[in-house]
């Protein structure tokens, strides 16, 4: 009871504040790592890999029942996508690279809600089908990224430009990866790379201002923004 007592005395003198917009954003991206459904889609997208369409159906069917699956809102439905995925694998329905292509759906779905295991687990049924897909290698290393395994990003990124040099995307990609290994040497080359493909390109000056904040060098680092700034660079897009 005294326990009691001293906890309410001390919660009256407490006030409620509203929290800011960024934090409750913030907020709502934690939400999904957590979900419920984040495991289900997991252990469907495992199954799915294994051949196991009846169960893997059977676990996603709940969060996308077959009436939402057909309506067009559930075009952005992680779930959805991939039980459409499994269906038209399971029932031969359209050529692998179609299928594949579905899959990657599922998977770049699952990767924006948050969601890396299961996203990874998709992406890679879509590599199955679709082997040596450069846009597909690019997306593993997204989630690889978000679960802060560097060295296996790095690794895709890699194979990603393997398969298709010169891709401004993946090199950027490949520039901040490089960047969080603490590889800024490695990073400065990736930059050279992306000019020498594309001279006219702002970002590659934001970029190496980024690689001079990592190093400390905050003057040159202000004079390089600047310069990407006054070439057109919009940072915040």
């Amino acid at each position: 009871k005294d326990d009691r007592d001293l906890l309410l005395k001390s919660l009256d003198g407490l006030s409620t504040v509203a929290a800011p917009q960024q934090e409750l954003a913030r907020a709502a991206a934690y939400l999904t790592l957590s979900h419920p459904s984040e495991q289900v889609a997991l252990d469907a997208a495992q199954r799915l890999r294994a051949k196991d369409f009846r169960s893997a159906d059977a676990l996603l069917l709940p969060l996308c029942p077959e009436s939402r699956r057909q309506a067009g809102d559930s075009a952005g439905v992680p779930e959805c996508a991939l039980r459409s995925a499994l269906l038209a694998e399971a029932n031969g329905k359209g050529q692998a690279a179609q299928i594949g292509t579905m899959y990657w759906r599922s998977g770049d779905l699952l990767a924006r809600n948050g969601r890396p295991d299961a996203a990874l687990e998709a992406f890679r049924m879509s590599l199955e089908l679709r082997p040596n897909a450069p846009h597909t290698m690019y997306s593993i290393g997204r989630p690889q990224r978000d679960k802060h395994d560097l060295v296996a990003a790095g690794m895709s990124f890699n194979k990603a430009l393997e398969l298709r040099p010169n891709d401004a995307r993946t090199m950027y990609a490949m520039v901040s990866n490089l960047m969080d290994e603490g590889k800024l040497v490695d990073a400065d080359a990736m930059v050279d790379r992306i000019e020498q493909a594309y001279p006219k390109e702002s970002r590659v000056w934001y970029c190496r201002g980024e690689v001079m904040m990592k190093r400390g060098r905050y003057s040159e680092a202000i004079a390089l923004f600047e310069k990407a700034r006054d070439q057109g660079f919009d940072a915040e897009q």
